[in-house]
């Protein structure tokens, strides 16, 4: 499952959130009672 996070106004801010995605996606997460690992993602691509 892939959770998408827009652009922020401030390229330092985008950086930060991209880095925060990086961390999250480490985690190798799994949404509860689905089987479908979370990754974030940051702009639409």
């Amino acid at each position: 499952m892939t959770v998408r996070l827009h652009h922020s106004a401030r390229v330092h801010t985008d950086e930060v959130i991209a880095k925060l995605c990086e961390e999250l996606n480490a985690t190798k997460t799994f949404f509860p009672r689905s089987g479908l690992r979370l990754t974030f993602k940051l702009g639409s691509s």
